[in-house]
């Protein structure tokens, strides 16, 4: 079967640019791998193992200079393949032909013939621990399945909470009012400097409603003298237009 014509098959090149150190590595290459993978190379059916461009597998397969810049490829000639992270793992020392760098893709690392194998007679394999220490399991608490109708109260409840929960905090904000002589006056704060008002009266209002406080002499003798007409049951009448 032909392939269409606007269809192109991707090629990896390697990077022809890396070469391999002179000096070969003192330790062979330790890699893990899956069992699946493990027996298909212990079976001769896969020679080729591949790695990700990751900053890991970087520093393990590649030479660096001293600004961290890649020189090239290190120098291995056997690879450790282990079978997972189990104590007693199987393990083949296997020869390794040559090493690839894909750019931005990976590294194909291929292999050659098995040198040896180790733990491969799993009679004598160590068992798992189990610690002593191990506390059983509570047991899980059955899900009480609720009905449409104790859903829809639910819900009720939760709205009906949020409502009144919003109604408090609008109370809170609500200013409090007095009526002084037949007049609402918002019980508010006013003690801002006295050049901040337009007019006296409203800054002697706000004093006789008790929501300023005297700030200077002037101010003083003002709520004393209000004090003294209190108290000779004379009508104060707050000064707004």
């Amino acid at each position: 079967m032909k392939r269409p014509h606007n269809i192109r098959k991707k090629v990896k090149i390697a990077d022809q640019s890396l070469p391999v150190e002179l000096n070969e590595q003192p330790k062979p290459l330790f890699l893990v791998m899956q069992k699946v993978w493990f027996d298909e190379i212990e079976s001769g059916n896969k020679t080729v193992e591949y790695r990700d461009d990751t900053a890991f597998y970087i520093s393990r397969l590649c030479a660096k200079d001293k600004e961290g810049k890649i020189t090239g490829l290190k120098n291995y000639k056997t690879v450790v393949l282990q079978e997972g992270y189990n104590p007693g793992a199987r393990r083949m020392t296997v020869e390794v032909v040559d090493i690839k760098y894909f750019n931005r893709e990976g590294f194909e690392i291929y292999l050659g013939d098995i040198i040896s194998r180790e733990n491969f007679d799993r009679t004598n394999a160590p068992k798992r621990t189990v610690s002593e220490n191990l506390q059983p399991r509570a047991p899980r608490k059955k899900k009480v399945i609720k009905t449409q109708l104790e859903k829809a109260k639910i819900r009720k409840g939760a709205v009906l909470k949020k409502i009144k929960k919003e109604m408090t905090n609008i109370e809170k904000e609500k200013p409090e009012i007095i009526i002084i002589d037949g007049i609402e006056v918002e019980i508010k704060e006013h003690n801002d400097p006295k050049e901040s008002f337009e007019s006296p009266y409203t800054r002697f209002s706000y004093l006789i409603a008790g929501s300023r406080k005297p700030q200077d002499d002037e101010e003083r003798a003002f709520l004393k003298e209000v004090e003294e007409m209190k108290k000779k049951g004379i009508v104060i009448e707050l000064p707004f237009d």
